[in-house]
């Protein structure tokens, strides 16, 4: 019946919406941006309480306007951030790596650490700063995270909160203890 595939199709269009809102939750969360936070949280509230009250293409069609409104207002507040939070991206994350166990390694691929290190004490989140580095392949393992600095060589770190320790730098992948 046509009505049933409606339903669906709306269904996905609100996965899709809320998918949306959660990526947006997340990056605000991550990057403090705390205006952004709240009308992401917001949005999210009042789309499922629409969504309970009943879906229809109305409901769908506003709230992604909203959604499309959200992500003007988000990206605004990120450059805001960007262009004036100078000092305080840069106290957002430390790095540990005094106790990490090091092999030897290229003078390049000890640059490609040293260059994502930089780019984490000046405020980028490692996931970022690996991407920004290229070609770092960040990956989530048992115990943590790594990055790759060369086809042999990675670095293994762990994150909670808002420090990095790094485990081990260079040689391929960590040796975990179970």
């Amino acid at each position: 019946m046509s009505s049933s595939t409606t339903l669906e199709e709306l269904k996905k269009q609100l996965t899709g919406l809320i998918h949306g809102i959660d990526a947006i939750i997340s990056e605000a969360g991550t990057k403090k941006l705390p205006k952004s936070l709240k009308a992401a949280n917001d949005l999210k509230t009042n789309l499922l309480s629409g969504a309970k009250s009943g879906l229809n293409e109305t409901l769908i069609s506003s709230y992604a306007q909203k959604l499309a409104s959200l992500k003007t207002v988000f990206e605004s507040e990120q450059k805001s951030a960007g262009s004036t939070g100078k000092e305080e991206s840069k106290a957002k994350f430390t790095v540990n790596d005094s106790k990490a166990e090091e092999n030897t390694m290229k003078p390049a691929q000890e640059t490609k650490y040293k260059q994502w290190k930089k780019l984490i004490l000046a405020g980028s989140h490692p996931k970022d700063a690996a991407e920004e580095i290229g070609d770092s392949n960040y990956e989530t393992v048992s115990g943590g995270y790594t990055i790759r600095l060369s086809q042999e060589h990675r670095v293994f770190f762990t994150i909670s909160g808002n420090a990095v320790t790094v485990k081990q730098i260079g040689g391929h992948y960590p040796k975990t203890k179970k």
